[in-house]
């Protein structure tokens, strides 16, 4: 049996996890924002995201416009983390996070 988690991230965010991870958007969970998530950070603004299954792939979210930045190189990745505020934002597995709620 494949258990479905699911938490919230920021904004109407959420998270969900049933095989792959991905992170939709709750107005709209039809919405997959970002397929396949290998780690996440998040505060009230934004959603950073490193990808699993390609090297090198990044992407950020502005929760307030829901704009989806990337994919982004790692360089660039940092670049607009730190343009944003972002950079202390620790990018963990989200299992991590599950177990920790």
């Amino acid at each position: 049996v494949l258990m479905k988690i699911k938490y919230n991230l920021s904004g109407d965010f959420k998270l969900y996890h049933a095989g792959t991870t991905d992170i939709a958007d709750e107005a709209n969970t039809s919405k997959i924002i970002i397929e396949d998530v290998g780690k996440v950070a998040w505060n009230n603004s934004f959603i950073c995201v490193e990808e699993l299954s390609k090297s090198d792939t990044y992407w950020i979210i502005d929760v307030a416009s829901k704009e989806v930045l990337g994919p982004l190189t790692y360089s660039r990745f940092e670049e607009l983390r730190k343009e944003f505020g972002i950079e202390d934002l620790e990018l963990k597995n989200p299992r991590e996070y599950n177990e920790n709620n």
